[in-house]
């Protein structure tokens, strides 16, 4: 869920940082965490076929080109790595660089209604209705 608050347009407001700057600083701890993403993803496709009809080494053939397919999507990338390696990272970055660090809290606090993802948009509103009953 804390892959939906890595927003630039927050992060440079609440950091002080231009938005290019957020861009490529979000851009680059994204970036390093490829391999646990890589990894994860690996796992997560073995233990779903290996045993059930399926070698390991044909899940991991098949499972290395999908993963790059999905890695390659820069829109769908920041939701495959671990946030909150990603927003320490960020952290780092952020202070080598003068600027504010960031939280998921800050950001969810200051999103404006057109920065918030309509996926999130659209859980945050089926959990309303479940709670109110409208």
């Amino acid at each position: 869920m804390e892959s939906y608050f890595l927003v630039p347009s927050v992060i440079s407001r609440l950091s002080g940082a231009e938005i290019t700057v957020t861009r490529s600083l979000l851009g680059e701890a994204v970036n390093e965490q490829k391999l646990d993403a890589q990894a994860q993803f690996l796992y997560r496709r073995q233990t779903d076929l290996v045993g059930k009809g399926a070698h390991a080494m044909d899940v991991t053939r098949a499972a290395i080109p999908e993963f790059d397919a999905w890695w390659n999507d820069k829109d769908i990338r920041p939701g495959m790595v671990p946030p909150k390696k990603v927003f320490s990272s960020m952290n780092e970055k952020l202070a080598d660089g003068g600027y504010k660090n960031v939280s998921v809290r800050a950001i969810s606090n200051n999103m404006r209604a057109e920065e918030v993802v309509p996926e999130m948009r659209d859980l945050l509103l089926e959990i309303e209705r479940a709670i109110t009953g409208y």
